[in-house]
């Protein structure tokens, strides 16, 4: 359950940008799990396995069966207005439907970060996994055509 958990952070996330009329135009497309931190430690069999393909307000997972089961399809929302910009996910498919996660988000060129509170309602603050506080940080890769 809480590697599934942690599966479903990693793949609702949004980039963020410079402006905050920019970010909803910087996330839709592919990107590939490079690499994922869970209570400060590495999650290795996840990196490159996971990918999400997002389009303005929807994320869909692929690439671990046992992720798609639990997180089938997930909305998000965006607050750019703050530094470092907010996301709010809700599981909308799968066995997690109306869960809801809260995190920040980071868009750099072709690397998106998100850092996720996977079991409680604290957001995350800095983009880091401390050891026991729940928290999945996840980097991304856009998939180059």
């Amino acid at each position: 359950m809480l590697r599934s958990a942690v599966l479903g952070v990693v793949l609702v996330f949004a980039p963020a940008s410079s402006r905050a009329d920019d970010l909803p135009k910087a996330i839709p497309g592919t990107w590939v799990v490079e690499s994922v931190e869970f209570n400060g430690e590495k999650v290795a069999d996840l990196a490159q396995k996971l990918q999400f393909t997002f389009d303005k307000t929807t994320m869909k997972l692929g690439g671990v069966e046992e992720i798609l089961k639990d997180y089938a399809s997930i909305q998000y929302k965006l607050d750019a207005t703050v530094t470092p910009p907010l996301i709010d996910l809700t599981v909308v498919q799968g066995a997690q439907k109306d869960a809801k996660l809260e995190g920040i988000i980071e868009v750099k060129g072709d690397t998106m970060r998100l850092c996720v509170k996977v079991v409680g309602n604290e957001r995350p603050l800095k983009f880091e996994s401390p050891e026991n506080a729940n928290i999945a940080l996840v980097t991304l890769k856009r998939e180059k055509n």
